[in-house]
């Protein structure tokens, strides 16, 4: 009886966790052409996220405010993280999609596969990030007095790949690969990128 139950619980989160990689997957559209990524990004704030996991800027912000201000602050700091991140991982996910793309050549086929390894270590960095913020949000650890506010700082490096680093060589990536990056450079698609 308990062995069934057991067998039914494991087949339930299977099921569930095969449907929530499934239809993203679906439901993606495909990005033939860089016009199609250019509409895919959405705007990621790099120099803000830089500034969120600073340990300097954490530190004088818990040194200058009182204790139950600072948990607040850092809630509200926790968010905005999240959102970032989030962004990062969906322009991760869309740019390894183009990166799969046809290449020209040689010199062509290995930047598409050095912009892939980019977009996947991001991806998987972010991943990783938005797991442990969307945990610290859902038990509120911020909000237990018992427990140690959480640091963003400890976000700088995870599994040994620094998210903002990282994002910067993609970015760098996708401007080598393009081959009107350099005219394109000041458009909004490389700022927001």
């Amino acid at each position: 009886m308990i062995v069934h139950f057991l067998f039914c619980i494991l087949l339930v989160t299977a099921m569930t966790l095969l449907v929530a990689v499934a239809i993203p997957l679906i439901l993606r559209p495909p990005q033939h052409t860089f016009q199609d990524v250019i509409v895919a990004i959405r705007p990621v704030a790099l120099d803000h996220l830089a500034r969120l996991l600073d340990p300097a800027e954490e530190w004088r912000l818990r040194i200058e405010l009182a204790k139950e201000e600072f948990r607040l602050r850092q809630r509200s700091r926790i968010h905005q993280t999240l959102e970032i991140v989030s962004r990062m991982s969906h322009n991760a996910a869309v740019l390894a999609d183009w990166s799969c793309g046809t290449a020209e050549g040689d010199e062509h086929a290995i930047r598409y596969r050095e912009l892939h390894e980019l977009a996947v270590e991001v991806r998987a960095c972010a991943v990783l990030a938005v797991l442990i913020l969307r945990t610290w949000i859902i038990f509120r650890v911020d909000a237990w007095p018992f427990l140690p506010i959480p640091r963003l700082s400890r976000l700088r490096e995870l599994g040994g790949i620094e998210p903002v680093a990282s994002y910067e060589r993609l970015k760098g990536a996708v401007r080598r690969l393009h081959p009107d990056a350099r005219t394109i450079d000041d458009d909004d698609f490389f700022r927001n990128l």
